[in-house]
């Protein structure tokens, strides 16, 4: 069979360089030469001799792989609550101990109206210190992922929150060092969780 732009009457190659076909019949042989005796030697064998089967060879592995996975994870799903009642979201941020005042002004008189603006639902605030660190830490309430991650993308955003910001920084320097947040999961055996 002629290929377009090919001489006379030469076939494709292959595309692991060869005549069509030869490594597919080298495959096969090598197939049938460990066939009985090892039949995942056999498998290997073939993968390895044609470009387009590693990539077979790669989905056997991830459905392998994610079967064995999901057996744990599916045991570890025990441990949470069926109920979960949207997400909840655990914010921490150290603050610097001379900016501690600058700091909780700018979140009660700010942030908080803004990020009402925006559907934030707080739950409750607390400082942490240790001496070491001084931390504010809040609980926030969403009713899921999506809607977690487009109300910060929005607050973040905001003309008037970007402004504060930059005049805070300005008058008081650095007011938070370090801004960390992790979405909760309540537990099978949390009080919370007891449909009663």
């Amino acid at each position: 069979m002629a290929v377009p732009g090919g001489a006379g009457g030469d076939r494709a190659p292959d595309p692991c360089g060869r005549a069509h076909g030869q490594c597919h019949l080298r495959a096969a042989g090598r197939a049938d030469a460990v066939r009985g005796s090892a039949g995942r030697r056999a498998v290997r064998r073939g993968i390895t001799s044609h470009p387009r089967r590693p990539l077979g060879a790669f989905l056997a592995v991830v459905v392998a792989a994610t079967l064995a996975w999901s057996a744990p994870a599916a045991a570890a799903d025990r441990y949470l609550c069926e109920r979960q009642d949207g997400l909840q979201q655990l914010r921490i941020y150290e603050i610097n101990r001379d900016n501690r005042g600058p700091f909780h002004d700018r979140f009660r008189d700010h942030a908080l109206r803004i990020m009402q603006r925006h559907g934030f639902t707080v739950l409750d605030m607390w400082e942490s210190d240790t001496g070491d660190r001084l931390q504010f830490v809040y609980l926030l309430s969403w009713p899921d992922e999506a809607t977690m991650e487009a109300r910060w993308e929005a607050f973040l955003a905001d003309g008037e929150w970007i402004a504060i910001k930059r005049r805070t920084a300005a008058e008081s320097g650095q007011l938070v060092r370090e801004a960390n947040g992790q979405p909760l999961a309540r537990l099978s055996y949390s009080p919370a969780c007891d449909p009663a």
